[in-house]
C-alpha cells in the first residue's frame, strides 16, 4: 500500500447500497462498458464515464450497505478507484475491500468539494486537500490490515506468505 495517495474527489451521499454501486443486473463479470455505464449510475448520471483512473470516493455514513458479495468494491477497482472514504462503512464492504485490496479509511470530509484534489496518507491519517487549504484527518489503517493492502489483497497475501502474520 502506497504511503501518499493522490486524487480526485467525489463526494456520495449517506447509505449508499452495494446495489447502486453496482446494479444487480451487472454482479459477475461484467464487460467494461458496462461496468462504466452501471457504476453508481443511479446517484450520479454519467459517473463510470466521467471517472479517471486514481480517483477517491467519499462517502456519508453507512456506505456499501447490502449485498455480502465482493462485485461492488471489485467494480470500483476495476474502474480505477484509489482509495475509498467515508463516514461510515458497512462492515461487510469494508471487508470485501480489504479482500481484494482495495484501500478504505473512515473520516469527515469536512468542507471537501466534488473534484477537490486530495493527497491522503492512509498510514497517518492525514488528508491535505490541495485544492482549498484545509487539513483533514481519517482514521490510519489498522497495522494488522497493511500488509493484506500491501499484497493486493487477502488472497495476494495468502499466496505469498501462506498465512497471516497473527496466525503465529
Amino acid at each position: 500500500m502506497a504511503h501518499e495517495l493522490k486524487g480526485r474527489v467525489w463526494l456520495l451521499p449517506d447509505d449508499v447500497e452495494t446495489s447502486q454501486i453496482l446494479p444487480y443486473k451487472a454482479f459477475g463479470e461484467p464487460d467494461p462498458e458496462q461496468l462504466r455505464r452501471e457504476c453508481l449510475s443511479t446517484i450520479i448520471p454519467g459517473f463510470g464515464e466521467r471517472l479517471q483512473s486514481g480517483d477517491i470516493l467519499w462517502a456519508g455514513e453507512g456506505f456499501g450497505h447490502g449485498s455480502s458479495r465482493e462485485d461492488a468494491p471489485r467494480a470500483l477497482k476495476r474502474l480505477g478507484v484509489r482509495l475509498v472514504l467515508a463516514q461510515g462503512f458497512a462492515r461487510i464492504f469494508y471487508r470485501n475491500a480489504i479482500n481484494i485490496g482495495l484501500p478504505v479509511a473512515v473520516g469527515d470530509p469536512g468542507a471537501t468539494r466534488d473534484g477537490d484534489e486530495l493527497q491522503v496518507n492512509p498510514v497517518t491519517g492525514e488528508v491535505t486537500n490541495l485544492t482549498r487549504p484545509a487539513k483533514l484527518r481519517v482514521r490510519p489503517v489498522p497495522p494488522a490490515i497493511r500488509p493484506i493492502l500491501a499484497e493486493g489483497g487477502l488472497l495476494a497475501y495468502v499466496q505469498k506468505h501462506g498465512r497471516l502474520s497473527s496466525e503465529s
